[in-house]
């Protein structure tokens, strides 16, 4: 299945991202924690041949790493901001951090369930 996008919103999304590369950067560490969820589902609880689907294009392993970004960031947003309005000059202002302690998070869960899983 392919989607077939406008070449003119694909040009807004380019410079779009080439105009804030701290977004450009926070997708491609989504897909790298999405990446890391789909294999932990895939190893661990089902079987790959079972579930081919959205999870394993380069789309569903992004959105699946912005929504584990955005669970942890909504209780660092409203410690660091005491307000749970959204705005995108806040949201880039902590997304490193969000993104540093989601992978810290990630690891710990990988590495328990690597060892319940294996031992």
């Amino acid at each position: 299945m392919e989607i077939k996008i406008p070449d003119e919103i694909i040009q807004t999304i380019v410079d779009f991202l080439v105009g804030s590369p701290k977004v450009l950067a926070a997708l491609i560490l989504s897909w790298v924690s999405g990446h890391t969820w789909s294999y932990i589902v895939f190893t661990y609880f089902r079987e790959k041949n079972k579930s081919v689907g959205f999870f394993d294009s380069w789309m569903g392993k992004t959105a699946l790493g912005l929504l584990w970004f955005s669970l942890i960031m909504l209780p660092i947003y409203f410690l660091v901001h005491d307000s749970y309005t959204i705005e995108y000059d806040k949201v880039l202002e902590i997304l490193f951090s969000t993104i540093l302690y989601s992978y810290v998070v990630q690891a710990i869960i990988f590495i328990a369930i690597t060892i319940f899983k294996r031992g």
